[in-house]
């Protein structure tokens, strides 16, 4: 399960809520609680939602409890940590310079299962399957996904730095 995207995004939305709000003095907490870490995590769930919701939502067919967590993971959550993000990250403490380091953790993921795809003969994501689309199409792919995390990760820093100080600014 840890090899999909989904999954690692939605517990570092639990891991970084439970750090900043469980444990908001330490160290850990301090940086799970720092604008660049919630507005990171932010950018991986909803790319996560985005696309889920527009290339793989259909490809099963869900019904009862795997309809529930999928629906949880893919949406509710989300939805949630835009909220909280909205609500709780401090306005204009974002840098465009950040962006950068947002993506390292996304250009692991892919190289992790770029080169764990043959070896396992298995890939978590049918827009990442080496073996059938081919490295030209995975590579396409992966550059839509790629501009997708730009775009929302430049929205998130336009939208921090737009709102005036007092919208949603409430602090932990």
């Amino acid at each position: 399960m840890l090899s999909y995207f989904t999954i690692i995004s939605n517990l570092a939305v639990a891991l970084s809520l439970t750090l900043a709000l469980g444990w908001p003095s330490t160290k850990l907490g301090r940086y799970a609680a720092s604008p660049a870490s919630q507005t990171a995590v932010a950018l991986y769930i909803v790319v996560v939602a985005l696309v889920y919701n527009t290339v793989l939502r259909g490809l099963l067919l869900l019904a009862g409890w795997s309809w529930l967590a999928d629906t949880l993971l893919h949406v509710v959550v989300p939805v949630l940590y835009v909220g909280y993000w909205l609500w709780f990250t401090p306005r204009r403490t974002l840098r465009w310079a950040q962006l950068g380091a947002w993506l390292v953790f996304p250009a692991a993921y892919l190289g992790y299962s770029l080169l764990r795809g043959p070896v396992a003969q298995w890939y978590p994501y049918p827009f990442l399957n080496v073996s059938t689309l081919g490295y030209a199409q995975v590579l396409r792919n992966s550059g839509v996904v790629l501009a997708c995390f730009l775009l929302v990760g430049s929205g998130l820093i336009a939208l921090n730095r737009a709102l005036p100080l007092r919208y949603f600014n409430k602090q932990l």
